[in-house]
């Protein structure tokens, strides 16, 4: 059956505060697909890999989840590197997000994944699942985990801390082509044709 796609923008960020690098990973724990025992049983093995274990901020932390979490650092011994945060008020994301060392985002089912977007086009290493809707907006840009494993996770966030500046600036040139006035031409287009179609 035929289908259109509109993509969401990103280019919101541009009006956030100065990307820079001195703030921890950020992921998400709002909802199970986001996967927050894989990261921080993944967290749990770049512990064991190494001395210097990578900061780690979970937003979206609430009620038995946070109890649930919690318990989790304290079982894998995390709780000095590891933060857990509830939702948060719209300026202290955006400044969250623009400081992030990386976006971590092991999502196993999106119908977008805006955090892979807004994380390119602030300059940020991206870490994605092998999750068909993820890797395809991230257009080849993120470290893609090479299966659903707390190991193949942990990989991915090591090669992501490694990535060039090169690679980085290319996918921050793809985030920033996910702008708000793309996503109005394309949903006026879909309607344009969807009009055509009933005539």
């Amino acid at each position: 059956m035929p289908a259109d796609v509109t993509y969401l923008g990103a280019d919101h960020v541009l009006s956030w505060p100065a990307a820079v690098d001195t703030g921890p990973a950020v992921a998400f724990a709002h909802h199970t697909n986001k996967n927050q025992d894989l990261i921080l049983d993944a967290w749990a093995i770049l512990a064991g890999r190494a001395n210097t274990v990578p900061p780690l901020m979970m937003v979206g932390v609430s009620g038995t989840n946070r109890e649930k979490l919690t318990a989790m650092l304290e079982e894998r011994k995390l709780s000095q590197h590891v933060q857990l945060a509830p939702f948060l008020p719209e300026e202290e994301y955006r400044r969250m997000l623009s400081a992030a060392a990386s976006i971590v985002f092991p999502s196993d089912f999106e119908g977008f994944g805006l955090p892979i977007v807004e994380g390119m086009a602030l300059g940020k290493p991206v870490v994605i699942g092998p999750e068909r809707a993820t890797m395809e907006v991230a257009g080849g840009h993120a470290v893609v985990m090479a299966d659903w494993t707390a190991e193949a996770l942990a990989d991915a966030v090591t090669t992501a801390g490694r990535l060039s500046s090169e690679e980085l600036e290319l996918a921050r040139v793809w985030g920033a082509g996910f702008t708000w006035d793309r996503t109005v031409t394309q949903t006026r287009a879909m309607l344009a044709r969807l009009a055509l179609s009933r005539t």
